[in-house]
């Protein structure tokens, strides 16, 4: 039977990056998922849900419903325009422009 500790000790089941690279490149992944949304277009929904953002891009136009609920957005950029529905909830978010 293997034991946690010998895992540990031969660096196995150890993360090859550290919880701040992780975090880093998720940050990443989420803003070029953004970038691709404009760039096709704006069509669709747009779900950032649960995401470490704090900023959306200015004059970004949602064909569909989005979501920002559980970020970390504090104001929505000027010239937002949303075709469905807006999710707020759990963002410090105290103005709607």
């Amino acid at each position: 039977m293997i034991k946690l500790i010998d895992l540990l000790e031969n660096k196995i089941l150890v993360p090859r990056r550290s919880k701040e690279e992780r975090s880093k490149n998720y940050i990443i992944a989420i803003q070029k998922k953004m970038q691709q949304y404009i760039k096709d277009g704006g069509k669709g929904d747009l779900d950032l849900r649960n995401t470490p953002i704090s900023s959306l891009p200015q004059g970004l136009t949602v064909g569909g419903y989005l979501d920002i609920h559980n970020t970390a957005i504090t104001s929505l950029p000027q010239g937002l325009t949303v075709g469905d529905s807006l999710y707020l909830e759990d963002t410090p978010i105290t103005y709607l422009p």
